[in-house]
């Protein structure tokens, strides 16, 4: 079942009521300044249920700003301090889509680019307690969070001093400091009365950094892994948790049971002369399984500037794990970590232009120039219509890497095309945004959701292994390429059944040699399969799966049997498709049809996968309001009589 019908069949049965997602609560937005008043739009609702915004200029030294709607817009805190800021400008209103930003350049600097983080408050998610001191002990105060905290951040609103850090996995009787690189401490019970919090309240001592008579102080509370999120309301969707480094004798990987989009991460000590490391999916990973590039990062006790040395980061689908030693920030042999971990959207779409834009533009030199996709995309792909290749960047690899579609190369690396992802788009640089010709630019643009679209990225293992991934339903196309290796690109698709396989950077047909892609197994739900193969799972090679299915009214994966006659292909839409690309299972090329490209009643241009030709003057496809129409004037390449064509459509 979709999610989007599971998701309506609960509604329908009342089962919990309104259901809540990440992507309801937390957001994670790469923005470029522009000093002049504008509007972060995240779909946070901040001005009805109150929150938190942190912002960090990502390549400018500065403060970072923390801003909540209980303290309101005219003082900012900061983690890299211990002083607090009467100030206007920085954040100027909290919205119910978002906040609006003033002139302030540590959050709007002209041509600067800026990372925000938005924690909305909700029960098992995240909470705000601000209080005036009484300088008594044993203080209870009461909270919302609905649970017990992982962790609490907690700092004076109205004088000077240093932050006090609780996480769960060290106790009420020992702290960390946020604005220092301290390693954790005894707090001889001033702060927590040597007293754990519960899941309504926790204890104050008389502490003169949170206690102190008539000062004012705030705290911001995390959950952890409360699981009373997603579409059956029984996901988690924060945790805070510890681990030992293992160095790099061993691939250690952190199961969080989801995957991640931001980190916090310290070495807790002793001698724990370590930054708090700040890493999330906004800005990038920068790195697959087995390449050599450090994490993109933020030190949340540091006003540098983003920087991506010292450790290398890498995603799975069930949580985290490092390359090599990681760093000593990240995974030092026997030292002790604590972190805290926000899962990745999983939000299940309900219109197609949440996870889909077909995008045309022509080059003006411009560069750095931003294109608008209307959400933050995961993959783009594309090209001009002169002669050129189809690209492939995605986010989990950084904005830095590659695939060629016509051919085999390993991922390639080249900083002209795309410069950075941002939370509305992308910015594309030279190569992909040349004023040398009139021919517009050609983009498809993708956001992962469940039951849509899903990419892991993964090592190989020289023997049969399955691989865990997070569309939440049965992959119905997988397009898999090693990344570290001239290896051909290989397809999984449903209708062919797991028997058999495509190769995109070619003409050919099928292949039934099964057991050197999929192991003669289909894709399940959660896992897909692979067999020792260099081409899918070479030992100490990498490599990346990209996963589509049907998701009713926005994508649709299919076969149809050519007649030589007009063929209509019903995709379930309601207004067309948009994209559509089609393969025969015997000796073809991969097409490629877009409305950016032109599809009307009278002529259809169309580029392929495996050709760097623009074909002009024809007229293969038509409109067709349920999905397209194939024509009789189409080759055998599309409609042959008794040939069988695969093909995914985007509404």
């Amino acid at each position: 079942m979709d999610p989007i019908t599971q998701q309506t069949i609960l509604a329908a049965a009342g089962a919990g009521g309104d259901k809540v997602y990440v992507d309801d609560v937390f957001s994670a937005d790469a923005y470029k300044g522009e000093s002049s008043n504008r509007s972060i739009v995240n779909g946070i609702d901040l001005a009805g249920e109150g929150g938190l915004v942190w912002i960090k200029n990502r390549f400018a030294a500065g403060n970072h700003v923390m801003m909540d709607t209980d303290t309101g817009v005219t003082k900012y805190l900061s983690s890299n301090t211990y002083t607090f800021t009467n100030q206007t400008g920085a954040i100027t209103s909290y919205n119910n889509n978002g906040f609006s930003l003033g002139t302030d350049s540590k959050v709007n600097g002209g041509n600067n680019d800026h990372i925000a983080w938005t924690f909305r408050k909700q029960p098992g998610f995240f909470d705000i307690v601000s209080w005036t001191g009484s300088g008594t002990s044993n203080r209870v105060l009461n909270h919302n969070l609905g649970s017990k905290p992982g962790m609490m951040l907690m700092q004076c609103t109205s004088t000077s001093q240093n932050w006090f850090v609780y996480h769960h996995s060290l106790g009420a009787t020992k702290k960390l400091v946020l604005n220092e690189q301290y390693a954790e401490a005894g707090d001889g019970g001033d702060h927590l009365n040597n007293t754990e919090p519960t899941a309504t309240q926790f204890t104050l001592g008389n502490s003169v950094y949170l206690n102190t008579s008539n000062r004012t102080y705030v705290a911001y509370l995390f959950a952890d892994d409360d699981a009373q999120f997603g579409t059956s309301g029984n996901e988690s969707i924060i945790k805070c948790g510890s681990y030992t480094g293992s160095g790099n004798s061993t691939d250690q990987e952190i199961d969080l049971g989801f995957e991640p989009q931001f980190l916090l991460i310290k070495y807790t000590g002793p001698a724990g002369q370590a930054p708090w490391m700040m890493v999330d999916q906004a800005r990038g990973f920068q790195g697959y399984p087995g390449d050599n590039l450090d994490t993109y990062s933020i030190g949340a006790n540091a006003t540098n500037a983003e920087t991506y040395t010292g450790g290398r980061v890498r995603l799975t689908a069930r949580g985290f794990k490092f390359k090599s030693e990681g760093g000593s920030q990240y995974n030092d042999s026997g030292k002790n970590y604590v972190y805290m971990a926000i899962r990745r959207p999983h939000k299940p779409p309900e219109t197609a232009t949440e996870v889909f834009n077909a995008i045309a533009y022509l080059g003006n030199q411009s560069n750095p120039r931003a294109i608008a996709a209307g959400f933050a995309p995961d993959t783009v792909f594309g090209r001009r219509t002169q002669s050129s290749g189809t690209l492939w960047y995605d986010r989990i690899r950084g904005e830095d890497y590659y695939l060629n579609t016509y051919s085999n190369g390993a991922s390639g690396q080249n900083t002209y095309y795309i410069n950075q992802f941002l939370s509305n788009g992308y910015e594309v640089n030279s190569n992909w945004n040349s004023s040398a010709t009139s021919n517009p630019y050609n983009h498809y643009v993708f956001r992962r959701a469940p039951g849509f679209y899903d990419v892991v990225a993964y090592s190989g293992t020289g023997s049969v292994a399955n691989h865990i991934h997070n569309l939440g339903v049965v992959p119905e196309l997988m397009i898999v390429k090693c990344l570290s290796a001239a290896e051909n690109w290989r397809v999984y698709a449903a209708p062919l059944g797991a028997t058999k396989a495509l190769q995109i950077n070619g003409t050919g047909g099928v292949s039934s040699t099964s057991s050197l892609y999929w192991n003669n197994t289909a894709p399940t739900s959660s896992v897909f399969t692979v067999p020792n193969y260099d081409g899918v799972n070479g030992s100490g090679k990498s490599y990346i799966n990209f996963m589509f299915a049907t998701l009713p009214g926005i994508s649709k994966i299919g076969s149809y049997t050519g007649t030589g006659n007009a063929i209509n292909v019903d995709c379930g839409f309601t207004n067309g498709a948009r994209y559509i690309i089609i393969k025969r299972d015997g000796t073809g090329d991969w097409y490629q049809f877009s409305t950016t490209m032109g599809i009307s009643n009278t002529t259809s241009p169309h580029y392929f996968f495996n050709l760097t030709a623009y074909v002009t003057g024809t007229n293969y496809i038509n409109p067709l309001s349920t999905g397209f129409k194939v024509t009789s004037s189409a080759p055998a390449g599309l409609n042959a009589s008794g040939g069988t064509y695969i093909f995914i459509a985007f509404a």
